[in-house]
């Protein structure tokens, strides 16, 4: 009698132990198939980040070539700049010149004037 209930018990604990062998099968399978979507994720997340570092790098060197536009723009304005005043100056130049031509004009046509009426 001993005996068979210890049978007994030892069918219900094999058959625990056998469900308990199913359950941690059934984890493990969830495991593997979590670890291989991980894995999948890691992948993508390389090839994102691959991605990045070169938006990264194109960003960097468009921004270089903007610094170097703005440079350039900025050296152009500068001369130009300094042509306007060049011009300006070149203008008043001019206008006095104009001015000093119109004065001796003048002159000359007063001292024509005054010259034939002493004659």
């Amino acid at each position: 009698k001993v005996i068979a209930s210890m049978e007994v018990d030892l069918s219900k604990l094999r058959g625990e132990l056998h469900t308990k062998v199913e359950d941690l099968g059934a984890k493990e399978l969830q495991l593997r198939e979590k670890e291989h979507e991980m894995n999948r994720k890691e992948v993508d997340l390389t090839n994102k980040n691959e991605d990045l570092q070169k938006t990264s790098a194109a960003l960097r060197q468009k921004s270089e070539e903007l610094a170097q536009n703005d440079e350039e723009l900025r050296q152009r304005d500068q001369r130009l700049r300094h042509y306007v005043d060049l011009t300006t100056q070149k203008d008043e130049e001019v206008r006095k010149q104009d001015e000093e031509v119109r004065r001796l004009r003048f002159n000359t046509e007063d001292l024509k004037s005054r010259l034939a009426e002493t004659l």
